[in-house]
Parts: C-alpha cells; structure tokens; sequence
C-alpha cells in the first residue's frame, strides 16, 4: 500500500550490528524523551532505517538508526552526551508491506528481499514497529 508520510523529526541512535540491543538502545532514547520537558513521541512507533539492502555486500557493516519520531527541540550537546541525533525528514510517498508478525531480524531481512524481488526501491528502507508490538512490523519502502 502506497501512503504519505508528513515532515517528522527523528530522534535516533546510530548502531551497528555489533554494538545493537533493540530494547537497550529504545530504552535509552525513550528515557532521553521522558527526562527532557521539551520532547515528546508524535505517534505510536519505533523506526529501524537501514541504508543499504540487506543483500547488499557491505550490509553487515553498515550502520543503521533506531529513531522514535518526536515534537519539539534541544541542544545537539545534550543530544551528543547520550549519543543521540536528531532528523528532520520531509513528506514522502512509502510503499507499505503489512506482513511480519515475527520481529526477528532474520525474518525481517527475509521479507525485504523477498519484497524487493517483486518491486523497484531505492536503497533505503525502514521498518516501522508499534510500541505494544501488537501489530507486528511494516516494512517500508520508498520508490
């Protein structure tokens, strides 16, 4: 399903799949949004951005962000000392697949190329997860 997503700001970790802990690293930025009085979620999701396919020869050694879209600002200093960035991301069309139900990064990495054989993407692709986990993840791609 094709869908427009409006301008956001990521707040994000950059990780690599040496250093990444899911729940680790949502944690950290989620306290991040929780002790800072000018920050807070825009909606219900967690975000994984990969810049590269994951069939692409370097994939496992490209670094890749966590992100939680936010409303509001502070200093990059601040954000520096926890290792954190922020994003600002325009309005852009995303092909949406609804499909993975098991969060496990080699089912999610499975589903993208499988998706990926059926259709032209740009290299960049992110996975969109609901905070309760009720609703799986969607795999998100834009043209």
């Amino acid at each position: 399903m094709k869908e427009t997503c409006g301008n956001s700001r990521l707040l994000y970790k950059q990780v690599d799949f040496s250093n990444f802990n899911f729940e680790e690293d949502y944690n950290l930025i989620n306290n991040f949004i929780e002790n800072n009085p000018k920050l807070m979620k825009s909606n219900a999701s967690k975000f994984l951005y990969f810049f590269v396919p994951s069939d692409h020869s370097d994939f496992s050694q490209t670094p890749f962000w966590i992100g939680v879209e936010v409303v509001g600002f502070c200093s990059e200093d601040l954000l520096e000392d926890f290792g954190l960035s922020f994003k600002d991301l325009d309005s852009s069309e995303v092909h949406s697949f609804e499909e993975v139900s098991d969060l496990n990064l080699d089912t999610l990495f499975s589903k993208e190329r499988a998706i990926r054989e059926q259709n032209y993407f740009v290299e960049t692709w992110r996975v969109k997860i609901n905070f309760n986990f009720d609703r799986g993840a969607v795999l998100q791609f834009w043209e």
